[in-house]
């Protein structure tokens, strides 16, 4: 029973996201798939282990490409006027 409680517990943050495909075209590189695809290099190089970024990319190669972070709602604040007070005289 509780490792169940505690499976459930760990897993409960944890959300999967899809990883896009990418194949290497000639003359392509890893900073230029990651710019391309929205991503950092080190996200890429992440989601790529045992991928040396020392060596040559080969043509053909497919590469995971991890999915962009969804983009932050821009918060905008308006702070509204009060009329000015009238005077009655």
């Amino acid at each position: 029973m509780w490792r169940s409680l505690i499976l459930s517990l760990g897993l409960a943050g944890l959300s999967f996201c899809a990883a896009a495909t990418v194949t290497v075209k000639p003359g392509d590189t890893l900073y230029g798939i990651a710019k391309r695809q929205g991503v950092t290099l080190n996200a890429l190089l992440a989601n790529n282990r045992g991928l040396n970024p020392q060596l040559a990319l080969k043509v053909g190669q497919v590469l995971q490409v991890p999915s962009r972070a969804p983009a932050r709602p821009r918060v905008v604040a308006s702070i509204a006027r009060k009329p000015p007070l009238r005077s009655h005289g």
